[in-house]
């Protein structure tokens, strides 16, 4: 990130927010299966759709 790269930045605070960063990163793998299904169920609903449409024309 630019922020990470402001020459006054000082070396804690620029750990504390590379953590927070990881720490939000682990917690959204943690979610992956449930992102996954959710992705799953969209492309099944959207095929349906395209084949509904091609099937009109």
């Amino acid at each position: 990130s630019k922020y990470l790269q402001i020459s006054g930045m000082d070396l804690l605070t620029a750990h504390h927010l590379v953590m927070g960063t990881e720490d939000g990163l682990k917690k959204c793998v943690r979610d992956f299966s449930g992102v996954k299904e959710a992705a799953d169920r969209f492309v099944e609903w959207a095929n349906g759709e395209l084949l509904d449409k091609e099937e009109v024309e």
